[in-house]
């Protein structure tokens, strides 16, 4: 048992310590439905989390209070044609987009 909760661990801070990151302009928000948003940023990622199959980026939760934040903050960059750091979770939905852990606006 104690084998299986150190793999578990393990895993889960190696898999936080390879979170990806972009610094760039907004290229395209993407709402689907209430549960469903991506971002997607100029130019190429130059790191991704393990699980990033695809070079997106997703609000964990859109319908929290900072869910909503990030999505108006996101609003806000691209319609400033503003540059944003996205640091990501290290951690992607079943679509294969990473997570967003917090976003920088640089204008």
């Amino acid at each position: 048992m104690k084998r299986i909760l150190i793999a578990v661990v393990t895993l889960t801070f190696a898999a936080l310590a390879q979170a990806g990151q972009q610094y760039d302009v907004v290229e395209l928000l993407r709402l689907q439905d209430s549960n469903a948003r991506w971002i997607f940023l100029s130019g190429d990622r130059s790191e991704l989390a393990p699980c990033a199959h695809r070079g997106g980026w997703t609000i964990t939760n859109p319908e929290s209070e900072v869910g909503k934040e990030q999505w108006e903050l996101l609003k806000l960059a691209r319609s400033l044609n503003a540059r944003v750091l996205v640091q990501g979770s290290g951690m992607c939905s079943i679509h294969g987009y990473e997570e967003i852990k917090a976003i920088t606006l640089r204008y």
